[in-house]
């Protein structure tokens, strides 16, 4: 599963006032006037302006200027899936866990396909304790599983290979975990030279789940 996250690099090195002198958002008309790749650099100039202040040290008022400019990166490029996950990510950080699961909402609105958020806002109705919802969002990432079922042999190419280790990540974080191990067991038995996979699902078995969970929540 792959979550989507962007260390800082050079955005640090921006002062504040910069940030703000730089980040003027287009209004409706401007925006349909760019082309796409002006599109991607203003959406991930308004992205990069709303980590500052998502990293910066503060009050709540700074994580609602981040929360702003990554709300104007939505509006600028609604295929940016950085800013709705940094969005979330900010209303986390000021516990506000309930709000946090909109924006996961708003992309799988538009982006029904994509099985990997879906799973995210899942864990995270987990997490609440809505049950209802928890087990939809499940039941949907397990259907896509069951989609895609990757046959396990010695040949399975690198693409195949990477897809199975999907499937096990996802069984295994929506509760599956005997079929989460049962795909370890059978990469053990198709490459029986690949100390990676020996006893890789007795491991699995041995791992605290909920704490899996709570390091990709974050609550």
């Amino acid at each position: 599963m792959k979550i989507f996250k962007q260390t800082l690099g050079i955005i640090l090195a921006f002062s504040l006032n910069a940030c703000a002198q730089n980040t003027q958002v287009a209004d409706n008309s401007a925006v349909h006037k760019m082309d796409s790749t002006e599109i991607k650099k203003r959406a991930q100039l308004l992205i990069d302006s709303g980590f500052v202040f998502f990293y910066k040290p503060g009050r709540e008022i700074v994580l609602d200027t981040a929360i702003s400019y990554f709300n104007k990166a939505m509006a600028v490029d609604g295929n940016r899936f950085l800013a709705y996950q940094l969005k979330s990510d900010a209303l986390v950080k000021q516990g506000k866990t309930k709000l946090a699961i909109e924006p996961y909402s708003r992309w799988i609105s538009s982006h029904p396909e994509s099985i990997d958020v879906i799973l995210r806002r899942g864990l995270m109705f987990y997490r609440l304790g809505f049950k209802e919802e928890a087990d939809k969002d499940f039941n949907a990432v397990r259907a896509s599983i069951e989609n895609k079922k990757i046959q396990i042999s010695l040949s399975l190419s690198p693409e195949n290979r990477k897809i199975v280790g999907n499937n096990i990540y996802s069984y295994y974080l929506i509760g599956e975990v005997d079929l989460a191990a049962s795909l370890l067991d059978q990469l053990e038995d198709a490459f029986p030279n690949e100390e990676k996979f020996k006893n890789a699902s007795t491991n699995l078995r041995n791992e605290d789940r909920e704490k899996v969970i709570r390091s990709i929540t974050n609550f």
